[in-house]
């Protein structure tokens, strides 16, 4: 599987040299089977405009595939040139809301808010709903999960191509925090206390060492490769 981050920001887009190493654009991740162009893309903000210039002349054809409908996520959609170029095929899939998917999208995307409708983007273009479940979506197993996010059905996705897989969770820093938040108190001074003593710093780290290897162990004997419990049991600690 080939990654592109072509917009890793919340919110709103945020040009300039002060943005730079991460970029300035917002949430958008394109998914590649190795070699070929990428067909799937996970979010649709402006980090669109990105793809365009990895897909150079070409059009798209894939799917992309919403987390949730606020701002920083959906719009780029009326932006994508490579969807706009002929041959181009747009899925766009969205969590489901209970009603229809381009009826949902056109509530951000039409007069007075928005010179045009989506079904002004282009023949090529199509909009569902998925729901929560494992699906085959360009030739990727995707395994969709609702997680806590204000404002909206959210989802966050598993992509996998048979060799690798991905974890894409756009949303979840605010649900993280929340579970987090009582035990700060506790956390903020007891860091400060092993900060001070080289003794304690060996100590946690030897603690911490142990515990991402048991979570490693723990993550492989539920079915995790390898390499990706390794590296989620080390996202976790860390």
């Amino acid at each position: 599987m080939e990654i592109y981050f072509c917009g890793t920001r919340g919110s709103t887009p945020a040009p300039g040299e002060a943005y730079a190493r991460y970029g300035g654009h917002t949430a958008c991740v394109a998914l590649a089977h190795d070699g070929s162009a990428p067909n799937l893309v996970l979010d649709g903000g402006t980090g669109l405009a990105n793809l365009d210039s990895l897909l150079g002349v070409a059009a798209f054809d894939g799917t992309i595939l919403l987390g949730h409908l606020h701002w920083d996520h959906t719009h780029g959609l009326p932006f994508f040139a490579a969807g706009a170029r002929p041959g181009h095929r747009v899925r766009v899939l969205l969590p489901a809301q209970g009603d229809d998917a381009e009826a949902v999208l056109e509530r951000a995307f039409s007069p007075p808010h928005f010179p045009v409708t989506p079904s002004a983007l282009g023949e090529g273009w199509s909009f569902s709903s998925v729901e929560e479940g494992r699906h085959e979506i360009e030739g990727f197993a995707v395994v969709a999960r609702e997680i806590p996010h204000k404002g909206g059905r959210t989802f966050g996705y598993r992509v996998s191509d048979g060799a690798s897989s991905l974890a894409y969770f756009a949303a979840a820093l605010d649900a993280a925090a929340a579970q987090f938040q009582p035990v700060r108190e506790f956390a903020i001074p007891r860091h400060r206390i092993i900060a001070t003593s080289p003794e304690l710093q060996e100590r946690e780290l030897i603690k911490l060492a142990s515990l991402t290897t048991a979570l490693t162990r723990a993550l492989q004997a539920r079915g995790f490769p390898g390499m990706d419990a390794a590296l989620a049991a080390n996202l976790a600690v860390a």
